[in-house]
């Protein structure tokens, strides 16, 4: 395919939003490949034309550029210096690192131009199926091969970051995560060595198999790729909560409650009952969004946003960054302070930082040192040998949770008599005992 269009890159438009393409399975192309060398005739012809058209931008049949965003931003600048690339491309998205979008020199033209040429390869479909969720990059300098060995090495502060994206996104590329944390795990370890392995040129040995890195099913039986999943799997299982059945989800924390944290089974249900009306019991659960998308809820703007976990974790309610609600996690944490200590907490030995919200062991371990440390009350309630499921269920929501509508006008507690009162333990009652069903049922 020969890509012609025209010098004037009027109509791309600039985005100032957030990119949020970052979804996409990231695997950088080799500068060698066939599209890459097209990339470089194209934009080389552009620039070291004499002819300026005159025509309206993108006039040439068939290339209408109009609906492509350029990004710029501070998360576009991080995320092409992950990828060590000047730009990249997906679809009809082109992410820039700072400085390199300058179309109106003569290089700057020349990059913009490698980049459209690769949205018009997308478009035609001169990649195959099985590559669309890999990422077009300009490099200009190859960086040097990598060792063999180093394509089974631990991941990177960068490589960790794309796999807490991924997490938020609830996908790799084009592929859903699942309640399969064996799956899921071969999936982003595939996504992983594939870009390792592209950037280090190894595909083009011909001592590799040339379906290495285009059919997953390949990919996924490389010895090498099988190493990784153990590096991939450091921080604990990769599960998409979300896609778990709700039942599996409360049957999993009533478990780990019990049998690690040997609460009794009436303390433990009526405490998660109380977290099913919080967050679904959804770790990642961000205020105001859906049970089914806990990651996606609105920006102080008011508009429905897909946060990523370190945008939940920075929110700035002054700076008016991230979602606008602070409620998160299985309890809704929602005070600075508890928000703050959930994410400094440490978990075997890790302090886990944004990925608290993918890690439900990890989120139940800092629930339970809350509630020794700063509700000591409601834990020896809930531990309390012989305590009722009712009590222990309205301790949590009265003494805990505390929702306003246990409250009154001047934010004080309600007597627990009151009709208000009531009902909400009325709710939450049936929610615990839905937890201690659940559990009771998968006992041998």
């Amino acid at each position: 395919m020969e890509s012609r269009f025209s010098q004037d890159f009027s109509g791309v438009r600039l985005q100032t939003q957030p990119a949020s393409i970052a979804q996409t399975s990231l695997a950088i192309g080799s500068a060698h490949n066939a599209s890459e060398s097209e990339a470089d005739r194209t934009a080389e012809r552009i620039v070291q034309s004499s002819v300026f058209s005159n025509k309206s931008p993108f006039t040439d049949p068939g290339y209408d550029f109009s609906q492509v965003l350029v990004y710029t931003d501070d998360q576009a600048d991080k995320s092409a210096r992950a990828l060590n690339a000047l730009a990249y491309t997906v679809d009809r998205n082109i992410v820039f690192r700072r400085g390199q979008y300058q179309p109106s020199t003569a290089t700057g033209k020349q990059l913009l131009a490698h980049e459209l040429t690769h949205v018009v390869q997308q478009r035609q479909g001169t990649r195959s199926p099985s590559q669309y969720n890999r990422v077009s990059v300009i490099q200009r300098k190859e960086q040097p091969a990598r060792p063999l060995n180093q394509f089974t090495e631990p991941l990177t502060d960068a490589e960790w970051q794309l796999v807490e994206m991924w997490q938020s996104y609830g996908e790799v590329g084009i592929d859903s995560l699942t309640e399969d944390p064996a799956h899921n795990a071969l999936m982003v370890a595939d996504a992983i060595f594939c870009s390792r392995a592209l950037s280090s040129l190894i595909l083009d040995s011909p001592r590799e198999d040339p379906l290495l890195c285009v059919i997953s099913e390949v990919t996924r039986a490389d010895p090498r790729v099988q190493q990784l999943v153990q590096h991939v799997t450091a921080r604990g299982p990769i599960i998409n909560w979300a896609s778990v059945d709700p039942d599996q989800r409360m049957r999993h924390v009533m478990a780990l409650l019990v049998n690690t944290y040997h609460f009794p089974e009436n303390g433990a249900a009526g405490l998660v009952g109380n977290l099913w009306s919080e967050s679904g019991v959804l770790p990642s659960r961000i205020e105001g969004s859906h049970i089914n998308m806990p990651m996606t809820a609105p920006n102080f703007a008011g508009r429905s946003t897909d946060f990523t976990a370190e945008q939940v974790m920075n929110r700035d309610h002054a700076a008016r960054q991230g979602p606008r609600l602070p409620g998160i996690g299985l309890a809704q944490w929602t005070s600075p302070n508890r928000r703050e200590r959930l994410f400094q907490h440490t978990f075997q030995g890790r302090q886990q930082g944004a990925a608290i919200l993918f890690n439900m062991d990890a989120q139940v371990d800092y629930l339970v040192t809350e509630l020794q440390s700063t509700y000591a009350g409601v834990y020896n309630v809930l531990t309390r040998a012989g305590v009722s499921l009712n009590d222990a269920s309205d301790e949590v929501v009265y003494r805990f949770e505390v929702p306003g509508a246990v409250l009154d006008g001047a934010g004080n507690l309600l007597p627990r008599n009151n009709p208000a009162v009531q009902a909400v333990f009325t709710r939450r009652r049936s929610n615990s005992q839905r937890a201690l069903r659940v559990f009771s049922a998968a006992q041998p």
